[in-house]
């Protein structure tokens, strides 16, 4: 709420050394961007998202109600839109090996048993570092991003006539770019604004990533212009406005695809858990 986010922007002026100040804006605006940054904690560590800060504020002035609620009533302004997420989405900030089979075990088991157990089976620690570090950045990718992209994309198909395209993005980069870290948070934006000869290093980027940013900058360019991501010819695929009973997605790779339901299980098990939270059940 509004309040909490005044007394968040209270404590971060006085790290700054500018809550007392004559003129806090001066202040704050005389600091070098290093050293307004330097109090800030990374959002997400070891694949969470932190909770200080990380969301929209219901401030009673600009937002009234959670946005998932004005979705689900239909008083937003309906446009047509693409939602998705990557495939590796916390891969970045989990080190590798860093989490244990007895580590992972016990983050399930803080659901229930019942739970726990449909996790285990739906993302296998195994009995090395490396395999439960695989199932750990897979659950919490899951989690935080690839399933809920899934309840929104039903939640604006179900409440507004404007359509809507799901789509996951599996490309990876190369090895002197994160390869090692798969599909990971960020990684698609370097793709859909070009810049990836710049990010690269020297790295002259590969045929098949030109490939990947030729593709999302065609379908976002007919998105924003015409409202609808696809041609009227062409070689692309033809991506399917979005429906719950079917859950088409486009998968982005150097040779994209059309898909029904992705992780479809996984999410299945994650709405149900995200409901037993919002009713104080879990």
């Amino acid at each position: 709420k509004l309040s909490t986010r005044e007394a968040e922007g209270d404590a971060y002026l006085g790290k700054l050394g500018c809550a007392d100040a004559p003129d806090r804006l001066a202040c704050v605006n005389a600091l070098s961007p290093e050293a307004l940054v330097a109090p800030l904690e990374h959002p997400f560590v070891g694949g969470l998202a932190g909770g200080g800060g990380f969301g929209p504020t219901i401030d009673g002035h600009v937002l009234t109600e959670a946005p998932t609620q004005t979705f689900e009533s239909g008083a937003h302004h309906a446009v047509p839109l693409v939602i998705g997420a990557n495939a590796d989405e916390t891969a970045a900030t989990v080190p590798a090996g860093s989490m244990s089979p007895a580590a992972v075990r016990a983050a399930y088991a803080a659901f229930g048993d019942a739970f726990a157990a449909e996790l285990e089976a739906l993302y296998p620690p195994g009995d090395t570092n490396e395999s439960a570090t695989a199932a750990w950045i897979r659950a919490t990718t899951d989690a935080q991003f690839v399933c809920p992209a899934r309840e929104l994309a039903r939640t604006l198909a179900e409440h507004q006539d404007a359509p809507v395209w799901r789509y996951l993005f599996t490309h990876t980069a190369p090895p002197t770019f994160g390869g090692d870290k798969g599909a990971f948070h960020g990684l698609e934006l370097f793709y859909l604004f070009g810049a990836i000869d710049r990010i690269y290093g020297g790295f002259l980027a590969r045929d098949e990533d030109r490939a990947v940013a030729d593709l999302m900058q065609r379908l976002w360019t007919r998105l924003a212009g015409a409202g609808d991501p696809n041609a009227s010819e062409g070689g692309d695929p033809n991506w399917p406005a979005y429906d719950p009973a079917t859950d088409p997605v486009l998968e982005i790779q150097p040779q994209p695809a059309i898909t029904s339901g992705v992780r479809t299980e996984a999410c299945d098990l994650w709405a149900e858990l995200l409901a037993l939270f919002d009713e104080g059940r879990l």
